[in-house]
C-alpha cells in the first residue's frame, strides 16, 4: 500500500518553512535582512532536497509500477515536471547562497524568491488536489479492479 501521509506531513514543514522565509522577504534590505534569508533559504533547500529524494525513490518510483493506467499517467506528469524546478531551484539557491550577494541586491532576491516560493506552493497544491487523492482512489480499489 502507498501511503501519502508521510509526504503531506512534508508540504506541512514545507510550508511552515515558507512563512519563515516569507516573513523575511517583507524586511526592509539590511545586512540582518540577508543573514536570515540565507538561514532560512537553507533550511528550505535542505528540506526540499530530502523531500524531493525521497519522493522521487520511494512514491515515483512505485506509483509508476502501479496498475492503475490513470495514475502511472499523472505521476510521470508530476515526475518530469519538478525535474524543472528541481533544476531551477538548484540555481537559484546557487546565484544567492550568500548574505553579501542577497543583500546587495535585495529586490532582485525578494523578487525572485517570490516567484519561486509561488512556484514551490502551486507544485504542493497540485500533488495534494490532484496527485494524492489518486493515490488514496487507486489504493482503496483492489488490484484486480484497478487493470
Amino acid at each position: 500500500m502507498i501511503r501519502t501521509s508521510t509526504f503531506r506531513h512534508h508540504h506541512v514543514q514545507l510550508h511552515s518553512t515558507v512563512e519563515g522565509l516569507s516573513a523575511v522577504l517583507a524586511w526592509a534590505a539590511s545586512i540582518d535582512a540577508a543573514e536570515q534569508a540565507a538561514l532560512r533559504l537553507q533550511e528550505l533547500k535542505g528540506q526540499l532536497i530530502i523531500h524531493l529524494e525521497l519522493e522521487d525513490t520511494l512514491l515515483y518510483a512505485r506509483l509508476l509500477d502501479h496498475p492503475s493506467p490513470a495514475l502511472r499517467t499523472a505521476t510521470q506528469g508530476f515526475k518530469d515536471e519538478i525535474v524543472h524546478f528541481a533544476a531551477a531551484f538548484a540555481e537559484f539557491c546557487h546565484t544567492w547562497q550568500r548574505p553579501q550577494t542577497i543583500g546587495s541586491d535585495w529586490a532582485t532576491f525578494v523578487a525572485e524568491t517570490e516567484a519561486l516560493l509561488t512556484a514551490l506552493a502551486r507544485r504542493i497544491h497540485r500533488e495534494e488536489t490532484e496527485l494524492f487523492p489518486l493515490i488514496d482512489d487507486a489504493e482503496r480499489v483492489p488490484v484486480e479492479a484497478a487493470s
